[in-house]
C-alpha cells in the first residue's frame, strides 16, 4: 500500500524547566539540540505561547505550542510525540492532535468512528484565554490556525 503523506497538529504543554535551545544553537547540549528540532515544528515560536493562558502550579508554569507534524502514517507521528515525551520525562504533554487538512482529532476516521489517539485532558480548558472584557471562557475553541488549517473539532 502507498502511504500518503499528512499533515498532523499536536499541541503540547511544556514546563518551564523544559531544556529550551540556547541562543546560539552553538551552545545547544545534545538535549537541547533535539528539542531545537521538535520546536522548529512550531510557527512564530516567540508569540504562540502568549496566544493562550500560561498554567501555573507553585513554582511550576507551563505553556502551549502549537507543532505541524509532516509524517506518513500514525505510527510516524505517534512515535516522534512518545520520543519528545521520553527525552524530556515529565515535563511535555500532548493536549490533542488533529488532521489539519479536515480537523479530525487523530485516530478519528472519516465517518465519526474511532477513538481520539490523545484524548483531550481537562485541563486544557484552563488554558483558553479571557474574553476580551476580561470574563473567564474555559470553552475549547481555536485560538491558532495555521495557514490553510479547518478549524479544530473538539468533540
Amino acid at each position: 500500500t502507498e502511504s500518503v503523506a499528512m499533515i498532523i497538529n499536536a499541541i503540547i504543554e511544556i514546563r518551564n524547566d523544559f531544556a529550551f535551545p540556547a541562543e546560539d544553537p552553538a551552545n545547544d547540549t545534545e538535549l537541547q539540540a533535539k528539542n531545537r528540532e521538535t520546536l522548529s515544528r512550531c510557527g512564530d515560536i516567540r508569540v504562540q505561547p502568549g496566544l493562550w493562558k500560561t498554567r501555573r502550579q507553585g513554582p511550576r508554569s507551563w505553556q502551549l505550542y502549537s507543532l505541524l507534524y509532516q509524517v506518513d502514517t500514525r505510527q510516524e507521528f505517534e512515535q516522534a510525540i512518545e520520543r519528545f515525551a521520553s527525552e524530556n520525562p515529565g515535563q511535555t504533554a500532548v493536549m490533542g492532535a488533529w488532521h489539519v487538512e479536515d480537523g479530525r482529532q487523530v485516530g478519528i476516521e472519516l465517518d465519526g468512528s474511532g477513538v481520539p489517539l490523545y484524548p483531550i485532558p481537562g485541563i486544557f480548558s484552563s488554558y483558553m484565554p479571557d474574553d476580551p472584557d476580561g470574563t473567564p471562557n474555559p470553552t475549547l475553541r481555536d485560538v491558532n490556525l495555521y495557514y490553510g488549517q479547518a478549524p479544530r473539532q473538539f468533540a
